[in-house]
């Protein structure tokens, strides 16, 4: 990258010269005529990344190709299979890394002392352009492939949106909440995270409900167990003292693993 840096910087002082030497000439209109240069620039580029980012789709569909049978799911309840899914969230991780590769070199172009006028700034131009594109994609993808539980692929997209959110945000790229380039991670992804905290919920309250009615579990106050109504004290303390009744530490066990999924986004079984 260093190599393409020092290329491109000696092709850009040369045009940042002739800028300089006309600048006066085009005044007061200097500024937005750079402005729209590098606008333009971030649309050119941006050609270059879809067409990056289309042909490792097709590159992983060659791969796949082989097993294509296999990984194949009816889809179910007019949702995508898991196989469809994995292939379209990595494609829009593929996305993040490209925009992010991108401005790492804009903000390198910046840098170089003396080669850019100090406004307006290459890389808040094309991170706007930019977040405005992916926004689009990553709208469309959540709509038309919602991650219905946190699956690995889709815990793996959230983070991999919020790593590219903390980018933007510590090279002050980010822009404002008012406006449409605007990248809000939570927010984007609030209603499938609630989505699957209630589904969580639903999953533990079921459990527990299924685990007071198994004979030699603690049931409800008076409830019969095994034949014999368990008494309220057992209910809390179980039948060992000083130990927590057998509900409380198979519904403690069992939420354990529902923050577990979060973290490792495994199916629940």
């Amino acid at each position: 990258m260093i190599r393409v840096v020092r290329d491109v910087e000696e092709l850009l002082r040369t045009a940042v010269l002739l800028y300089h030497m006309v600048a006066p000439e085009l005044s007061p209109s200097a500024h937005d005529w750079l402005a729209s240069r590098w606008q333009a620039a971030a649309r050119k580029q941006w050609v270059v990344l879809r067409t990056k980012w289309q042909q490792n789709i097709v590159q992983q569909q060659r791969e796949q190709a082989a097993l294509r049978d296999m990984r194949k799911q009816a889809q179910q309840q007019g949702y995508a299979s898991d196989s469809k899914l994995v292939k379209v969230y990595r494609s829009v991780q593929y996305v993040c890394q490209l925009m992010q590769e991108d401005l790492s070199f804009a903000l390198a172009l910046k840098n170089l002392d003396g080669l850019l006028p100090a406004t307006p700034e290459l890389p808040q131009a094309t991170a706007e352009f930019y977040c405005q594109q992916f926004l689009s994609i990553l709208r469309i993808t959540l709509r038309w492939y919602p991650p219905l539980l946190p699956t690995e692929p889709a815990v793996d997209l959230l983070v991999s949106v919020a790593r590219m959110q903390t980018y933007l945000e510590v090279s002050s790229l980010n822009h404002d909440g008012q406006q449409r380039a605007h990248l809000d991670a939570l927010e984007l992804f609030r209603p499938h995270v609630n989505t699957w905290i209630a589904a969580t919920q639903h999953r533990l309250i079921e459990q527990c409900a299924a685990l007071q009615l198994v004979p030699g579990q603690p049931g409800p106050p008076g409830a019969n167990n095994g034949g014999r109504p368990k008494p309220a004290a057992a209910l809390l303390l179980g039948s060992v003292p000083g130990a927590a009744a057998p509900l409380v530490t198979t519904m403690l066990d069992s939420a354990e693993r529902e923050l577990g999924l979060g973290r490792h986004g495994s199916t629940p079984t």
